[in-house]
């Protein structure tokens, strides 16, 4: 079972898009830093009021889309499954970490300058 996560947030880095076997077949996978806030409205802005950091990845052809559109500071909506990652270290200590594989991740409009379309042939 695993938990659904909403969440808006800033990229830390530009998308890192990688290719991995799985199964034996390769797949792709865009892997990025997600500052997801808290803000509350402030005076005349916001105030962030704590929030967190967490690794975000989404998987084929929207990965491919991620990597190619976003960049470092893009403010995002991501939406998918929190999943705990295991490993080792190289002393043999075990770590883990929570990650989002991401079914979506959209721009927030409210930061787009201008969009530009592909034909229906591209």
């Amino acid at each position: 079972m695993s938990t659904h996560f909403i969440g808006r947030g800033n990229l830390g880095n530009d998308p890192e898009l990688k290719t991995v076997e799985v199964d034996g077949e390769k797949r792709k996978v865009a892997e990025m830093r997600v500052y997801f806030d808290r803000s509350v409205p402030a005076g005349d802005g916001y105030e962030d009021r704590g929030g967190f950091w967490m690794t975000v990845t989404l998987w084929g052809a929207r990965a491919e889309a991620c990597a190619r559109l976003l960049a470092k500071g893009a403010r995002v909506h991501c939406e998918g499954s929190l999943q705990r990652e295991t490993w080792e270290t190289e002393e043999g200590e075990e770590r883990w970490d929570i990650r989002l594989r991401a079914d979506y991740v959209a721009l927030d409009l409210q930061r787009v300058d201008h969009i530009g379309w592909k034909t229906k042939d591209e």
